[in-house]
């Protein structure tokens, strides 16, 4: 394999070390790749290696930990390869499984579990579902708003004004918990709800406070864009001195009037800014001269000046209140914003004193309990490390955070806490990329960072360096995406200026092409069939239109193929139409997939199994159980359930099959008796998976329609068992309870997606969901659809500058009107959200390698002959699109055309815009505009059917493949993964697997083995040296640490574990010179030490075991390893046999972590309470 080629750029951040460094990775830089690359060269420097235990690396999602973590095993295996025997190597494989490679939420929820005793919470607490927690929010939210009630009070009824509506207070709810959510993205949600209050103080003029400030400011903003548009105007009069003569003094009069509100914002004088615009009267236009009627000068000018006097109008309208009523408004609010955040803080302690009292959590509360871990903050609002800190910052040698232009201000803190004072912080993201506001993502952080950090050079330090290069676009896609951009964001609008360092530049290896690389289709927005029927039909025209082209991609092999349906994929803003859009494509044979929300109840073999979950539960309900019979597990007819049924009306469905006799009966009830039977046992995970086994239903569901996406849904049932047994619960009623609850929010359960990748589909999904991917061909749909701004109209605004602004309502005239904070927070977050969108379009441009389609029209509201001339009435006069265009926007399509107006091939896009607008010289790229024709093509008849002659060479190879047989199958026996002590040798006997053992044989409701069980934690868990001290006294601590119940610590044996701790092993081990305890291990074996009888060729296949080393001590630097065993057996030898080879594996795993022998391997029975030596041969 050759070695990759690193640039400039990515060799620094590969190599960078001495502090802190923040990586800007533009879309498609191979920033994963740098950061594995980075993990490996520290792990095997040569001069100052870092072992993988000594690194946190932190992605956002599972799947991009599972890859993070799949790509560094590949590189090691890389490097093992070249040097097989190099024990330090195999050593960092080995811990690769355990090395925190993780999300936020997975290293939050390790860190609280190994900390749990300075939290005072439980250890083994679980963690909420979405369902449970809801439930849990609403109860705990209806008990505070009950209290509300009682308080009575002014401050009361002007909250229950504004969001009591009738006899509904959902909305003071939602608003409760909007708040409380809100509050969780900060370090100390408690002291950001604190801050909120003092800035409604009535003392404070309105010009100095934040709110009055962003006001101001947007202000200044839109008379200096409406000077600029005046001045424009006057510039296109030109030498036209008819008409300038007609139209200059109105003009003259409006910049006069803009000048002297520009100088009034910028003073600060608040009521002379309000008395400045709504004073402004427009002076009238004088009649232009006959020869100008059809002018396009004339109608440009026109309609430059009233955008100019609509948005000096707007501007009037950003003062809700002159200083003396918003003074008012301050006294009037204030106790309103008390209360109201008094009531969040009440609610926050008391949901989570429930959780707390139901050992119940969720992941926000799980963040929080690890930041309070790790910081305090003291009376003055100054942050100290706790000691749990200072012991982590030690641990790391580097924290390696991936998309970090999506942490809020929480996790940023989480991580410095635990760094060493941010100097070993490796952050890397795309700010460009930060999508996810409604995530309480805070871009702004990392704009700080990088502001603030040193360009690299290797010396200062913290340093920021700028992935730049593109390697997935073709050039010319590249290049489009860079002129589109270059004109839309900016450091007005976005905080980043899309200059050099932020665009992308093409370094992918694509041959020079002839076809057009990125093309803007209009469509009209008069269409009888609707604009969303007509986008979808032309899409797939457009789909099947270049598949029919054969027009050539690059393969990721370097390899021309043709395009094929697969190379295809259709982005949305939102998923709404998607299901139109796949319709749309398979109307005409073009396949297609889009994965529906929800759905995933409704699906027939779920149907079946939970049907059957129900009956094992109670089997007295009909309708599960009819639904069980007529599956095809049972195999019953509809006549043969209605003849069962036609005996008495007074008994159940499932007595009458008792009764009844038939074959199917008998066999049906045999079935259910041993799986009946198993349910008393075994958990729901162990249960499914036995009726999967017993059924072969997966394989049954597997061979319906859509198979593979039913035999996923069914693992994901699976899954639905794992996660509920691994929360602590193992009921089957509370299982089904459970799935009840995710069925009533079955929205949001989606049902398993069968798609490979592979599949020759076209794709159709949100643009959300395409982060991290990429297509040869990317169809951006729907570039029309107004933007959402739901969030701007709320009663309550939320943002982080202005953190709250409410309306007041006016109890005489029974309306609510807009305070000074509430214009404020509504300018802040429709600022944000517009700069959102405008990253959200970055994102779904460059997912694209080879062509990129835009796709859009107008609707009823907005006409598309008025988007196209509103775009080029901004840019009329223009070098890029200005900013306040760009801030204003109602859609992408506005900023798409906008931008390419000036194209020197967008000739029919100025022709339809009907405005004269000047050629750009400069285009960079090609690109193409399309006006489709919209009559739908004429469905042509079908051409004579012609018999298809066989093939015989086909024929020849289907049955070669038909008889086909697999040379590794004696492979598919063995497992490719078993834990240590499956090598034991020892077998359960079925008879006794599904026995419940009745409390009354074991002491305190425990069994024997379950009494061993407690001895052997002990043993594991205790500090030695107090145990050997004072026994009973360690026993007290560890409950105390709810490590033991109160019945568990009285049933652990005492005289036993004295035993233990007097004997000459322990005493050896309290006087080693190192004692490891609890040693988790990975290796490999040869495949024949597992699956026995396994042929010669097959010997050298590996099997990964996995196991944990319950002590090993360093004697006279001799490694003794020691395994716990509380079996109760008669003779040292038979305990020896038994366990013989899973020491062996202990053995090998010690070697290997230690790196030097095993001199000997000692099983210690505290049933015969002495050690016993093993001799270990080869195994």
């Amino acid at each position: 394999m050759s070695a990759r080629t690193w640039t400039a750029e990515q060799k620094q951040a590969i190599e960078a070390r001495g502090g802190a460094v923040l990586v800007s990775a533009a879309a498609g830089s191979g920033k994963t790749a740098v950061l594995v690359e980075r993990v490996i060269r520290m792990v095997c420097d040569k001069e100052n290696p870092v072992s993988l235990d000594r690194l946190l690396v932190v992605t956002f999602t599972k799947a991009a930990a599972a890859e993070m973590r799949e790509r560094i095993g590949a590189a090691l295996g890389n490097r093992l390869a070249e040097d097989p025997e190099n024990a330090y190597l195999l050593r960092q494989q080995m811990l690769l499984p355990s090395a925190q490679i993780c999300t936020m939420d997975s290293f939050c929820n390790t860190l609280v579990k190994q900390y749990f005793h300075e939290l005072d919470i439980a250890p083994d607490f679980r963690l909420a579902d979405d369902s449970e927690r809801r439930a849990l929010e609403e109860a705990v939210l209806s008990a505070c708003v009950e209290d509300l009630y009682t308080q009575r009070g002014e401050a009361f009824s002007r909250l229950s004004d504004l969001f009591v509506l009738g006899s509904s207070d959902r909305a003071l709810k939602d608003t409760i918990l909007e708040l409380y959510g809100y509050a969780q993205a900060y370090p100390f949600p408690e002291r950001w709800l604190s801050e909120i209050a003092p800035l409604y103080s009535p003392t404070v003029s309105v010009s100095e406070t934040v709110f009055g400030k962003k006001i101001l400011e947007t202000a200044e903003a839109r008379v200096q864009d409406n000077l600029r548009v005046l001045r424009k105007a006057l510039n296109l009069l030109g030498t036209e001195t008819p008409l300038l003569a007609a139209y200059e003094p109105a003009i003259a009069s409006d910049i006069a009037c803009n000048e002297t509100l520009l100088a009034t914002v910028q003073e600060k004088r608040w009521d002379a800014s309000i008395a400045c615009a709504e004073s402004y009267v427009p002076a009238r236009l004088k009649a232009a001269p006959r020869e100008y009627s059809d002018s396009d000068i004339k109608a440009n000018v026109t309609a430059m000046r009233n955008k100019a006097k609509k948005t000096l109008q707007e501007i009037s309208a950003l003062f809700p209140a002159t200083e003396a009523q918003h003074r008012a408004d301050m006294e009037y609010l204030q106790p309103v914003i008390v209360l109201l955040c008094n009531t969040v803080s009440a609610f926050s302690a008391r949901l989570f004193a429930e959780k707390k009292a139901q050992n119940v959590y969720d992941f926000n509360d799980i963040a929080h309990l690890a930041l309070r871990l790790l910081v305090t903050c003291d009376a003055n609002g100054a942050m100290h490390r706790t000691a749990v800190a200072e012991e982590l910052r030690s641990r790391y040698n580097e924290i390696l955070l991936d998309e970090y232009q999506d942490t809020n201000e929480a996790q940023d803190m989480l991580f410095s806490a635990i760094s060493d004072n941010e100097t070993n912080l490796f952050t890397v993201g795309d700010v460009k990329q930060s999508i996810y506001g409604f995530r309480m993502a805070m871009p702004e952080i990392f704009l700080r960072r990088r502001a603030a950090y040193f360009e690299y050079d290797g010396v200062h330090f913290p340093a920021r360096i700028t992935l730049d290069r593109n390697f997935r676009s073709r050039k010319n896609v590249a290049d489009g995406i860079n002129y589109i951009f270059g004109q839309l964001m900016t450091p007005q609008f976005g905080g980043v200026d899309y200059s050099a360092t932020e665009r992308l530049n093409p370094a992918a290896p694509y041959n020079a092409a002839e076809d057009t690389a990125v093309e803007l289709h209009i469509l009209p927005s008069d269409s009888a069939e609707g604009s969303c029927a007509l986008e979808c039909r032309h899409i797939a025209e457009v789909i099947r239109q270049t598949v029919d082209s054969k027009m050539p991609i690059t393969a990721k092999n370097g390899e021309k193929r043709p395009v094929r349906y697969s190379d295809f994929c259709i982005l949305m803003r939102s998923s709404t139409g998607g299901e139109a859009y796949r319709a749309a494509l398979e109307a005409v044979g073009i396949p297609a997939f889009y994965q529906k929300k929800g759905g995933f109840f409704a699906m027939r073999e779920i149907e079946v199994m939970t049907s059957l979950l129900e009956i094992l539960n109670n089997p007295l309900l009909d309708v599960p159980l009819c639904a069980c019979l007529l599956s095809p597990i049972w195999g019953f007819t509809p006549d043969e359930l209605a003849e069962i049924q036609m005996g008495s009306h007074e008994e159940t469905l499932f007595r009458k099959l008792r009764t009844y006799g038939s074959e199917k009966c008998r066999a049906f009830l045999s079935d259910y008796n041993e799986l009946r039977r198993l349910s008393t046992v075994q958990t729901p995970a162990e249960l499914l998976r036995t009726v999967y086994e017993k059924t072969a239903y997966p394989a049954i569901a597997g061979s319906m329609a859509g198979g593979e996406n039913r035999k996923l849904n069914l693992l994901l049932l699976q899954t639905f068992a794992e996660e509920y047994t691994e929360n602590g619960k193992n009921s089957l009623s509370g299982f089904l309870r459970y799935l009840a609850k995710l069925r009533e929010n079955a929205s949001n359960v989606e049902a398993a997606s069968g798609v490979s990748e592979y599949a020759d589909v076209v794709r159709i999904m949100t643009v959300h969901k395409s982060k991290g991917l990429e297509f040869p061909v990317v169809i951006l749909a729907k570039c029309g659809t107004p933007f959402n701004r739901r969030d701007q109209m709320k009663k309550m605004l939320i943002h982080p500058d202005m953190k709250l602004g409410l309306r007041i309502y006016d109890g005489e005239n029974r309306r609510t009107f807009d305070s000074v904070p509430y214009v404020a927070a509504k300018l802040a977050i429709g600022e944000a959200a517009q700069a959102e969108e405008l990253r959200v379009l970055y994102v779904a441009l460059t997912r694209a390698r080879e062509k990129l389609i835009l796709v859009g029209g107008g609707n009823a509201q907005r006409k598309t002959e008025s988007i196209i001339q509103t775009a080029a009435q901004a840019v009329l006069g223009e070098t890029n699109v200005p900013p306040m265009f760009t801030q204003k926007a109602q859609s992408c399509l506005d900023w798409l055309l906008a931008a390419c107006m000036h194209h020197p091939q967008a000739e029919s896009l100025r022709e339809s815009a009907g405005i004269g607008l000047r050629q750009s010289t400069v285009g960079g790229f090609s690109l193409k505009t399309v006006f489709p024709n919209t009559e739908p093509a004429a469905v042509s008849e079908p051409a004579a059917t012609v018999q298809a002659l066989p093939n015989a060479q086909l024929l020849s190879e289907i049955e070669s493949r038909v008889q086909y047989r697999y040379d590794r199958l004696p492979l598919s026996a063995c497992p490719s993964k078993v834990s240590a002590s499956a090598l034991n040798g020892s077998d359960t006997a079925l008879a006794f697997f599904a026995s419940a053992r009745p409390a009354f044989l074991g002491k305190g409701g425990l069994t024997p083995a379950m009494r061993g069980t407690l001895t052997h934690r002990f043993a594991e868990i205790c500090d030695f040296q107090l145990a050997a001290e004072h026994l009973e006294a360690e026993i007290e601590r560890l409950t105390a640490e709810h490590q033991f119940t109160a019945e568990e610590a009285e049933a652990l044996d005492r005289e036993k574990l004295n035993a233990f701790f007097r004997s000459p092993l322990f005493s050896r081990m309290r006087h080693a010179d190192a004692v490891y305890r609890e040693q988790k291990f990975t290796v490999f074996f040869p495949a024949n030490t597992v699956q026995q009888g396994l042929d010669a060729q097959f010997a050298d296949e590996k099997v990964l075991v996995q196991g944990i080393i319950d002590c090993a001590f360093l004697e006279n630097g001799k490694l003794t390893v020691v395994d716990y065993k509380t079996d109760r057996v008669r003779t040292e030898t038979e305990l020896s046999e038994r366990y013989k080879n899973q020491l062996a594996v202990y053995k090998r795993a010690a070697e290997e972590i230690f790196g030097m022998p095993v001199s000997e391997t000692l099983l210690y029975s505290f049933y015969l309470q002495k050690e016993i030596s093993v001799n270990i041969s080869a195994f």
